[in-house]
């Protein structure tokens, strides 16, 4: 459990300098890295920042940490438009459904793409809000993703 809730498990970052419109990076390379997997870039969406794969709310871990620790390297993002930029738009409900439709077409044109889309309840896991990686339950839902990275990629 983190000391610092709502911020990096590491503890607070040091100040420093912030260059406007490019993109902020957080990142965990662990040292029992596995080098048959592909790195894991976490990049959240609407008014969020990064911080939402960091910790819960009640200071228990978070995906990249978890991700981390099971020797994945974790890169969790900020790009402009996102995170502290708050006039990127927002969808919710079947609009989003939609776009996310979409990306995972548009993935699989691709002869290399490979992306699913999941519904948590079609996979059994329920009572989730749209913030799970936040969620009681957060760590069985990365380890759904984990389960989909060993099947679906090299």
């Amino acid at each position: 459990m983190s000391e610092f809730p709502g911020i990096s498990p590491a503890g607070p970052v040091k100040p420093g300098t912030v260059v406007v419109d490019q993109m902020y990076v957080h990142y965990r390379i662990p040292a029992s890295l596995k080098s048959d997997v592909l790195p894991i870039v976490l990049v959240h969406g609407g008014g969020l920042t990064g911080a939402s794969y960091e910790t819960t709310p009640d200071g228990r871990e978070g995906w990249a940490t978890y991700f981390a620790r099971k020797g994945y390297a974790v890169y969790v993002v900020d790009t402009p438009g996102r995170g502290d930029h708050l006039d990127a738009p927002v969808f919710t409900g079947r609009p989003r459904y939609e776009a996310r439709k979409s990306v995972v077409q548009r993935i699989n044109r691709n002869d290399a793409g490979r992306a699913t889309l999941m519904t948590l309840p079609e996979l059994g896991i329920r009572g989730n809000s749209h913030m799970m990686m936040q969620d009681t339950n957060n760590l069985q839902v990365a380890d759904v993703i984990l389960d989909w990275l060993s099947k679906n990629t090299r």
